[in-house]
């Protein structure tokens, strides 16, 4: 009975215990869109395995601090948050909804604009806040959003520094990634419209909050997104290459000039990749010759693959 006590103690005086380091960790940041009316971001991965509620942590993008905070589902669709406190929502017999990333998943805080934009034009928001609904098509659980978050101005295109601080009482840092363009963080020089992806699973390491201190263990997407990221920027130009496709389609000649501006290297959309993983499997092979009367075997750590080749005699 003394641990019920203990439980129900807890409970009622609300009790926070910190979260550890490395808990929560940064795997991803979009910074410089190349164009569109789509939200900038910052990814988080819940690297346990418990779900962990993230209701009043603070975020800081450089000098910008904001609160990731519940919201209350009163069924209203107004651009005015009647109830921001819990007790008074739940007073009022609404749903007080905590925002929360599930174990080993992702969550997307979202820029100040609030959305995430598909090829057929549907919008991705968060269904935390109903006062952005009338811009909504599709609410996702794991996108955070409010009229607090950081603007795509405070996410600097050269340099920053992103932090996840806990909602103890000593608001403890989770996880910090400082980036800084000039010093290949990430690696990658072309950057425009692409996504910055931390390229270890963290659930590999014991240390991914060390790691993701590094500008070699990040990368500049190379996962153009249609799905999130659509900007429209080239749609003349599909329907440019439709027609070229065709030899001697019709107006195949005067749009044929056009046709080469979009593609692999200037897509219609950004280079991202929110909501899932970036991380790369190293193939690791190792030749072993010791001389000409041995056989010489080659062996993938990636597929546990041996390959052996019979010896040379020595002649050509």
């Amino acid at each position: 009975m003394e641990w019920l006590f203990f439980v129900w103690i807890i409970i009622q005086t609300g009790v926070v215990f910190p979260a550890n380091v490395g808990d929560i960790i940064i795997t991803e940041f979009f910074y410089e869109k190349s164009s569109g009316n789509f939200a900038e971001y910052i990814e988080l991965f819940n690297n346990t395995d418990s779900l962990i509620e993230i209701h009043g942590w603070k975020v800081h993008v450089d000098d910008k601090v904001f609160e990731i905070d519940g919201a209350c589902d009163d069924g209203v669709a107004t651009l005015d948050e009647v109830y921001t406190d819990e007790y008074a929502c739940t007073d009022a017999g609404y749903v007080w909804k905590p925002f929360s990333i599930n174990s080993n998943d992702y969550a997307v805080i979202l820029s100040d604009n609030g959305k995430l934009v598909r090829e057929d034009g549907t919008i991705y928001c968060t269904p935390s806040y109903l006062d952005y609904s009338s811009f909504c098509d599709t609410p996702m659980d794991n996108l955070f959003w409010s009229f607090k978050t950081f603007s795509n101005y405070d996410l600097s295109n050269t340099s920053g520094t992103i932090k996840i601080l806990d909602n103890s009482s000593a608001s403890n840092v989770i996880d910090v990634v400082a980036y800084n363009m000039e010093e290949e963080f990430p690696v990658g020089d072309d950057v425009l419209g692409r996504a910055a992806v931390f390229i270890i699973d963290p659930t590999s390491v014991g240390n991914a909050s060390e790691k993701n201190d590094h500008g070699e263990n990040w990368r500049s997407s190379k996962h153009p997104s249609s799905e999130y990221l659509w900007n429209s920027s080239c749609d003349d130009c599909i329907e440019c290459h439709d027609d070229c496709d065709v030899e001697g389609g019709e107006g195949e000649s005067a749009c044929h000039d056009d046709c080469g501006v979009c593609g692999d290297d200037n897509p219609c959309s950004d280079f991202g990749s929110p909501m899932s993983s970036n991380f790369i499997t190293p193939t690791i092979w190792i030749d072993a010759k010791s001389n000409s009367n041995t056989d010489s075997c080659s062996y993938s750590y990636t597929d546990s693959l041996m390959i052996c080749y019979p010896h040379s005699d020595g002649k050509p």
